[in-house]
């Protein structure tokens, strides 16, 4: 899988700019426009981080994938043409949805893996802004961009496989975690 004349780095960068962008620039501005009409302070920076991991994965990527396959399943039972025509398009395009149990359970372990590791990459980043925007210490807004480069290993995980590459975001999510308790400690207090 070769993007952009073969470099997957650009593609990287693109996804990491727009994680560090839309999401953790996002979240910022967001916090700022709360505190500043007094919804939010300071107290509930820990809740806003945990409110933007439950956003993307429960109700954006569960309720969105949840809704899809409802879909695709409800028609398959109907036992039409086009139920068949579906049929043959997804055992072509997508075969994992007929996994036996044996062949899914892993899959879905890795899948609860990088899920868990989103809830902690967005509770750390929507901590540290709502803290910067509370506190005006500009440090914990700088100190969450760089979380969004994450996704700049994306284009990568077909070299790695996807066990050692959700390890090994696994592994870097923890460390955030690590990183975002001990500069926050001082606030914390």
């Amino acid at each position: 899988m070769r993007g952009f004349h073969g470099d997957l780095s650009i593609l990287g960068v693109y996804f990491g700019l727009q994680t560090v962008i839309f999401e953790i620039g996002g979240a910022y501005l967001v916090a700022v426009l709360a505190i500043s009409r007094g919804k939010l302070n300071v107290k509930d920076s820990a809740a806003y981080g945990i409110g933007l991991a439950f956003w993307e994965n429960a109700g954006y990527l569960g309720s969105l994938g949840l809704f899809n396959l409802l879909s695709i399943y409800l028609t398959l039972s109907l036992g039409t043409i086009s139920s068949l025509e579906l049929y043959t398009k997804l055992i072509t395009n997508r075969p994992t949805l007929f996994y036996s149990l044996s062949q899914a359970l892993p899959r879905i372990a890795f899948s609860i893996l990088e899920r868990v590791t989103s809830l902690i990459f967005h509770f750390c980043w929507g901590y540290l802004c709502l803290l910067s925007a509370s506190t005006h210490k500009y440090r914990y807004f700088i100190a969450a961009l760089p979380m969004g480069l994450l996704d700049f290993f994306i284009p990568y995980v077909t070299y790695l496989g996807v066990p050692l590459f959700e390890s090994f975001i696994y592994v870097l999510a923890l460390a955030t975690l690590a990183l975002t308790m001990f500069i926050t400690r001082r606030e914390r207090r």
